[in-house]
């Protein structure tokens, strides 16, 4: 399974860019399901809801789960479009899917766009973590991936991991972890992906620059 965290695009209006996406992902998403979250730069016209087809569990193409073995995935649409806000229907939503889903799998992961938690040229989003954190560290969330900058950055708060990977081809920002780094955070300027493999009660995360080495990798336990 492939999960993205948005940006399929730089801008969703342009035709042109949504065939070069096709160009480079279409043979890819013929033989694995393929999961993205929506960003900022994907609105426009319907090419991501043309392209967000592999089957879910529930939801829409803006917010939706899949349930693979043990594992239960949520895809929210968060971005400075959209509603998450308590009182929003994604909220709620949400909220919901984690009350029905408590106990049922031994893992929950959470994908997005714009980070709560981040030392890239965005940097933090107080209002992300002030709304959804607390929600994610609540229901016991293994790991939160999000996109939006463009580099590799690894927190833990609150007991959760968080990760920004958006470093999958565009330009590439600067880090700064004099944004809000904390000791153990490992953060790197770098074209990258996230192999992620779930082993029972072990959830081991490789982070991989794009000419094959390591950046780092580390495991989570439901344990």
């Amino acid at each position: 399974m492939v999960f993205q965290t948005g940006d399929l695009v730089h801008n969703g209006s342009v035709a042109s860019q949504w065939a070069t996406f096709d160009d480079i992902t279409a043979e890819m998403r013929k033989k694995i399901p393929y999961y993205p979250a929506r960003g900022n730069h994907d609105f426009g016209d319907e090419g991501y809801y043309k392209r967000t087809v592999s089957p879910y569990t529930s939801g829409t193409a803006d917010y939706y789960t899949v349930d693979k073995g043990n594992c239960h995935f949520i895809v929210l649409d968060v971005d400075e479009h959209t509603d998450y806000s308590p009182k929003s229907d994604q909220y709620k939503w949400l909220i919901k899917d984690l009350d029905a889903s408590k106990g049922k799998f031994t893992h929950t992961f959470v994908f997005f766009h714009v980070p709560g938690y981040s030392i890239g040229s965005h940097g933090m989003n107080k209002d992300i973590q002030d709304t959804l954190c607390p929600v994610f560290t609540k229901y016991a969330v293994r790991i939160v991936f999000t996109g939006h900058d463009h580099n590799y950055y690894h927190t833990t708060r609150s007991g959760t991991p968080y990760i920004v990977t958006g470093g999958a081809g565009a330009p590439l920002y600067d880090t700064f972890p004099e944004k809000g780094a904390i000791a153990g955070d490992k953060y790197e300027k770098v074209n990258h992906y996230c192999l992620v493999d779930v082993k029972g009660k072990d959830v081991t995360v490789q982070a991989i620059r794009v000419d094959g080495s390591l950046i780092e990798t580390f495991t989570v336990s439901a344990s």
